[in-house]
């Protein structure tokens, strides 16, 4: 359990433990870390929030059916299930005493690794697998019922070390009725909870399991999700086939693991997975369930093959990344000019084009492209469009090649030169230059304004489609660079834990300003549009 510097002293030298300190906050309970004087050691003990006791026979009735649950908790000796060791009923409240983790939330976790969903995919699957076999130990006597990325710690923060937390405090929902939803959190909550909390069985946990599963490997829970029911009061009843599978977000996710998520999702619990156990065997067969990483990260096209052979030689070397302050267009997220160097790297000289990405979704089973029946964005001579981020990043590494920093996008575009507006110079597009402002109101044929190319003959840069670029987009990303007097700072690329992405270039419906080389603008990373699409560059 994350240990927060804030203490607080509640009963200093009074009875078996002292020393208590806020380890963090919760819905129905807070959670402190204390010293057990008696066997001299840290545990963590749990203590019910007063708001939870309504009345004196409510207290009484939450005793004695904590101390039923805690009696059948401590039988739960699982290495991926926190010991409750005893119930705590002293000035402090009253709650239970539980081994201290010492690690960080799989929510931390989920959060920190976002813009990782291909190359974790495996160490999520380890995850989930660890979690149903310790919901099918625990469900032989007991039903979690508030089953989330909070509730489950990683010790020393590491995914391979789950270990689910709170199952005495299970209780509380039996306890709770639909008007008193402080025990639960709705967005993993199965709909049987809210309509007749009284009723719920394993099932609710495997539900629960689903959506964070779901969440697990797309970054984002479903919209059956209960999420919104404070404000509906009704839960959301969607047929499964018109959920987008987590395939559509996550490459690395095969059909068969797609009907197992959304099958433990299912609204009736009698058309869900039945058990952990059933669930522990279905997840055991990981073949069926994850593309090997060769085949997501790597693979060979020899029809890509030519991209990487083809590609501009781009020198590297001293350079001014931003605009210049004060010139017209200039925004405030381009500030400050920073001096930087780049090693030397090789750029596509056109954006990658549909013919190109259908080859690969073909040969490898992803997903198409959404507009590939279109009879002008889905031409095979046009940039492809409606590729999320992830995606992008699919075909990048399958094709040997990367998304470029929007410093490497910046300096390609400019091809060096310092401070220029547009591939050209400082001359705004023209109709021959370059496909924006609406000027043909779609995409066009890669590499179809020759007059807007660049000194190294890199086409494209300026209009026709936005192009997805690796860094994490913030607005002060120029500011937060630290850079001394003298040195230039190598490399610089934004990776913090955001989920929106660098767009740069423009494209067919932008302004002409967006299309300045310095123009950094954003989308999030699940966006498929019609107007974004990408390039590569190679070491």
């Amino acid at each position: 359990m994350s240990v927060m510097n804030q203490t607080r002293t509640l009963a200093a030298g009074a009875g078996r433990y002292s020393d208590w300190r806020l380890l963090g906050k919760g819905g129905t309970a807070n959670v402190y870390r204390v010293h057990d004087n008696e066997l001299d050691y840290d545990v963590a003990i749990k203590i019910l929030k007063p708001e939870i006791l309504t009345s004196a026979a409510n207290l009484e009735l939450m005793k004695q059916s904590l101390r039923t649950e805690v009696l059948i908790s401590r039988r739960l000796r699982h290495q991926n299930i926190c010991a409750i060791h005893d119930l705590y009923d002293g000035p402090e409240g009253f709650g239970t005493v539980m081994d201290l983790i010492d690690g960080v939330e799989l929510r931390d976790w989920m959060n920190e690794h976002f813009h990782d969903l291909l190359d974790t995919a495996e160490l999520r699957l380890e995850l989930l697998r660890k979690i149903a076999e310790a919901l099918a130990y625990a469900h032989t006597l007991i039903v979690h019922r508030d089953l989330k990325p909070q509730n489950i710690f990683l010790r020393n923060g590491d995914i391979r070390q789950p270990v689910i937390m709170d199952f005495g405090f299970s209780v509380i929902g039996d306890k709770s009725d639909r008007t008193s939803m402080q025990a639960f959190t709705p967005k993993y909550m199965a709909p049987e909870q809210y309509e007749d909390p009284h009723k719920v069985d394993r099932r609710a946990d495997l539900f629960a399991l689903g959506i964070l599963a779901y969440e697990l490997f797309t970054g984002q829970v479903p919209p059956h999700s209960l999420k919104d029911i404070l404000k509906t009061r009704k839960p959301p009843r969607i047929p499964l086939h018109e959920i987008a599978p987590p395939s559509d977000r996550n490459a690395a996710v095969r059909p068969a693991f797609d009907r197992i998520i959304l099958q433990l999702t299912a609204y009736e619990p009698e058309r869900r997975i039945q058990s952990a156990d059933e669930l522990v065997v279905v997840l055991a067969k990981s073949k069926d369930l994850l593309y090997p990483p060769e085949d997501v990260n790597s693979g060979e096209s020899p029809a890509l093959g030519f991209r990487s052979m083809n590609a501009v030689e781009v020198p590297g070397g001293e350079y001014l990344l931003g605009a210049r302050a004060g010139a017209k267009g200039t925004n405030a997220n381009e500030l400050p000019t920073r001096r930087i160097t780049l090693t030397p790297f090789k750029i596509d000289r056109m954006p990658v084009t549909n013919r190109e990405y259908l080859e690969y979704a073909e040969g490898t089973g992803r997903r198409k492209p959404p507009l590939h029946d279109h009879p002008v964005f889905g031409a095979p001579n046009h940039p492809v469009v409606g590729v999320t981020f992830d995606e992008a990043m699919q075909f990048a590494r399958w094709a040997g090649g990367m998304l470029p920093s929007e410093a490497q996008w910046e300096y390609a575009a400019r091809a060096g030169q310092k401070l220029i507006d547009y591939p050209w110079g400082d001359d705004p597009p023209s109709q021959v230059r370059a496909n924006i402002n609406n000027i043909s109101r779609t995409t066009s044929i890669v590499g179809a304004y020759p007059e807007g190319s660049n000194s190294l003959e890199i086409y494209d840069m300026c209009g026709n489609v936005w192009e997805w670029c690796l860094d994490v987009y913030e607005e002060k990303f120029y500011t937060n660079i630290q850079q001394g007097t003298l040195n230039p700072v190598n490399n610089p690329k934004n990776s913090s834990p955001k989920s929106l992405r660098v767009l740069r270039g423009g494209s067919f419906q932008s302004f002409s300003v967006q299309g300045r080389c310095a123009f950094r603008f954003f989308a999030s990373s699940f966006e498929s549009r019609n107007d974004i699409g990408f390039r590569l560059i190679y070491s």
